[in-house]
């Protein structure tokens, strides 16, 4: 994904500057990136770093050792925080004590199934909570353990129409869990079904950008990364991760979201700027670029 959002700057333009100085006004006296409240939260934190890396930005990585240090390995976080925790270690050349980093791992490894996938807050797993984990465990420089267990917990959620859903218990086909699905797949070393592209390729909405779900009145920032990713991932590089006519309007969505203060909206209905987001529209610029 960080491969992908470092080519950004090409369509960025004049707005680099702009979205250079929101990122540095994110950055709280502590070392962490400020989250909507204005608070120093690890999760935003990441998505701040990862922005500056894909404006080619050094980060501050004494900040940011000075404001991880002391969550140690972890153990009062929950769990995605805690694997965003994961993810800022990767990001310093100070290595985590091996207790901690061991720790975390284990931490990560135990909120694993019988079926096979991974469970955060939710009692049963999720396809985020796997995208999580799957993530942090690289981030350690560890493997998933049976990825083909892991293949077959991600079988399990999907629909017939090729989207998959977040949860069992909640059986709505998500763009984003569709997208993470695909994601873990390739990573399992399965492909994705047909319809599966299919199911993500319609949730492009007329006016650019995609949708959530099926039933969207409205494209959002978030699932129009995920799913503009995924679409490059399964294509690979032997064809672009859009057809021309929908970059084009996926180009005009962005535009529509961008604020002179340098950082880009969730949504039309949303005044709120983050680095969450602003990831998000690196992301989808950067697959644009190609």
């Amino acid at each position: 994904m960080l491969d992908a959002a470092r080519r950004a700057p090409t369509l960025l333009g004049e707005a680099f500057g702009p979205v250079h100085d929101f990122l540095w006004a994110q950055l709280n006296s502590d070392g962490g990136f400020k989250n909507r409240t204005g608070q120093s939260d690890i999760y935003y934190t990441v998505f701040g770093i990862d922005c500056l890396l894909a404006l080619g930005v050094d980060p501050p990585l004494q900040s940011l050792e000075r404001f991880v240090r002391p969550l140690e390995d972890g153990a009062a976080l929950e769990f995605v925080p805690a694997t965003c925790l994961a993810r800022a270690w990767s990001f310093l050349p100070t290595v985590a004590p091996e207790s901690w980093r061991t720790s975390l791992k284990q931490r990560i490894l135990r909120q694993r199934g019988a079926d096979g996938g991974f469970a955060g807050a939710e009692p049963a797993g999720s396809i985020a909570s796997a995208f999580a984990a799957v993530s942090a465990l690289e981030d350690l420089k560890a493997r998933i353990p049976e990825p083909q267990r892991l293949a077959a917990f991600l079988r399990r959620h999907a629909a017939p129409a090729g989207g998959y859903s977040n949860e069992l218990t909640m059986p709505l086909p998500s763009t984003t869990a569709s997208a993470a699905a695909c994601l873990l797949l390739l990573e399992c070393g399965a492909v994705p079904d047909a319809a599966t592209t299919s199911w993500l390729l319609a949730r492009a909405h007329r006016r650019g950008g995609f949708g959530a779900t099926a039933h969207a009145a409205m494209p959002d920032l978030r699932s129009t990364g995920a799913a503009v990713h995924a679409l490059a991932r399964i294509a690979g590089k032997a064809r672009p991760a859009l057809p021309p006519a929908l970059r084009e309007r996926t180009l005009d969505y962005l535009d529509a979201l961008w604020s002179n203060r340098g950082a880009f909206h969730s949504s039309w209905a949303d005044e709120a700027l983050d680095c969450e987001h602003l990831f998000y529209a690196l992301l989808t610029l950067g697959h644009l670029a190609e």
